[in-house]
């Protein structure tokens, strides 16, 4: 099962809880209230490369994580100097980060890994889901139908 150490205090894997992330400085919550909860990370520079980091717990429990690349420089800092070009290039780069830690795009038994741009969100990252935990309902045994 997937592990990426994001720097010695913060490492992303299956097992991920709020306890795990709540202590951090300046997380930035935004609860969908449909069970989906986004925690939004300053961003991290492991290795001297800034990366922004998002989490999303389903109902408490890691669902996802979002990773893109920041460097205002190359990627643009704000809508006035934005570019689909320079998006599309954070995602290049994104993706090239995660290979470095031996991640590569695709189906896996644990879940998937994408990267690229979207053009819903107009930006360029790279998306980590690990598969949903089954519900009660889902491993529950089919009862037989009463005569």
């Amino acid at each position: 099962m997937l592990a990426l150490e994001i720097n010695a205090e913060f490492t992303i894997h299956p097992l991920l809880s709020l306890g795990a992330i709540e202590h951090f400085p300046g997380l930035k919550v935004n609860d969908l209230y449909n069970g989906y909860c986004w925690y939004d990370f300053v961003t991290y520079s492991p290795q001297g490369v800034d990366v922004s980091i998002s989490i999303c717990l389903y109902e408490g429990h890691f669902s996802a994580a979002r990773f893109s690349l920041w460097d205002s420089t190359i990627y643009g800092s704000s809508w006035s100097d934005w570019t689909e070009q320079k998006q599309r290039l954070c995602a290049r780069d994104t993706e090239g980060w995660l290979a470095s830690k031996g991640l590569n795009p695709g189906q896996y038994d644990w879940g998937s890994i994408w990267v690229g741009y979207d053009p819903k969100s107009a930006t360029g990252y790279a998306l980590i889901q690990y598969k949903k935990k089954p519900n009660k309902a889902e491993t529950a045994t089919p009862r037989k139908p009463s005569d």
